[in-house]
Order: C-alpha cells, then sequence, then structure tokens
C-alpha cells in the first residue's frame, strides 16, 4: 500500500473505539514466534487512548477508500525532560503489514518531533522479533547499549526502561532501545 492509497491523521473519537481491534489482531502474530503472552496481553483501554488523543499524541493510518476505519496508530509519549518524543506503541493491522504504513507513522512523529524542537525519537522493541528491531535500524534508530543510557539527559527514558523491566510480561523476551537523534 503505498502513501497514495492511505493518509495518516490524527485520531477521531471515534477511532479510538477501533484501536484495540487493531492491537489484538496484530497481537495474535507474536504467537508464530511462541510469544503467546504478549498474544493475550490486553489491548490499550479507551481511557488510555482518549488521554494521547487529549494530548494530541495519537495518529491513524487510514485507507483512502475508507478513511473512517484506521488501520494503523502511534502514540507517543513527551519525555519534555530529555527532549524526546517517546513511541509509546505503534501497531499496523495485519492484513495492512509490510506496506510501509508503520514506517510512515514513525515518520510522521519524527515530522511532529521537529516541529516541536525535540532532539529526536526513541523507542523499546523486542531484540529478537524479526519485524520490530530490523524495521527500527532500516529507519535509522540505534541500539543504545546500557551505558549509553546511562548519559546525562537520558533520565526519563531510564525511567520507562526501568518500568517497562519491571512488567512480568515484557521482560521474558530480551529488549533494547532504541534512538533516533535529529542533527541540527
Amino acid at each position: 500500500m503505498s502513501s497514495t492509497t492511505f493518509k495518516i491523521r490524527p485520531a477521531l473519537s471515534s477511532d479510538l473505539l477501533l484501536i484495540p481491534l487493531i492491537e489484538y489482531q496484530a497481537g495474535q502474530v507474536f504467537r508464530t514466534v511462541g510469544m503467546d503472552a504478549i498474544a493475550d496481553d490486553a489491548p490499550p483501554t479507551i481511557d488510555s487512548l482518549v488521554h494521547y488523543a487529549s494530548a494530541g499524541r495519537i495518529w491513524v493510518a487510514v485507507s483512502r477508500i475508507d478513511p473512517g476505519t484506521p488501520i494503523a496508530y502511534l502514540t507517543a509519549d513527551l519525555l519534555a525532560r530529555d527532549g524526546l518524543a517517546h513511541v509509546a506503541q505503534v501497531t499496523v493491522s495485519p492484513e495492512h503489514a509490510r506496506k510501509g504504513i508503520g514506517a510512515s507513522l514513525l515518520r510522521h512523529l519524527e515530522l511532529w518531533a521537529r516541529d516541536m524542537r525535540l532532539r529526536g525519537v526513541s523507542l523499546t522493541t523486542f531484540s529478537d522479533v524479526p519485524w520490530n528491531r530490523p524495521m527500527y535500524e532500516r529507519l535509522g534508530y540505534k541500539t543504545l547499549e546500557d551505558e549509553e543510557l546511562q548519559q546525562e539527559g537520558l533520565g526519563g527514558l531510564r525511567g520507562l526502561v526501568e518500568e517497562e523491566g519491571r512488567n512480568e510480561v515484557l521482560k521474558r523476551w530480551p529488549r533494547c532501545t532504541m534512538i533516533k537523534m535529529f542533527m541540527g
């Protein structure tokens, strides 16, 4: 699906009811790599999605043919202290996967972050899942080593990583922290 067949826009309140289904469907793909606990994890709550919508940090990709039905979404946290936008979640419906939609959502977030005069975009992901870390690397994200995460100016990101490390489901599989810093 090329960007001429889909567009990215801020999520509408009507989209928020459809996003948990996208997350559920995409989660099922994790069963193919033995990560059933991820597939069984609860999708985002409507309250959490409303929070992102209220903050202006949730975007959806929609087909130009059916612009009322999201096929993917991205939520972002703002790590103001670090000067970073942080990808809280980016998910593409399995029937629309591997068509550049997730990459387009990330580029949209990067443009937003630049407009907000942030230093870059960060995220955490599974290290060994074939459609996670390799995609981010192709898009210019760099894996941070543990000592790099300790540097000055990344306290907010470090806190998110520590919080994630306490999540009993997530900590079953190797994770990595990635970042894309903007030049100038």
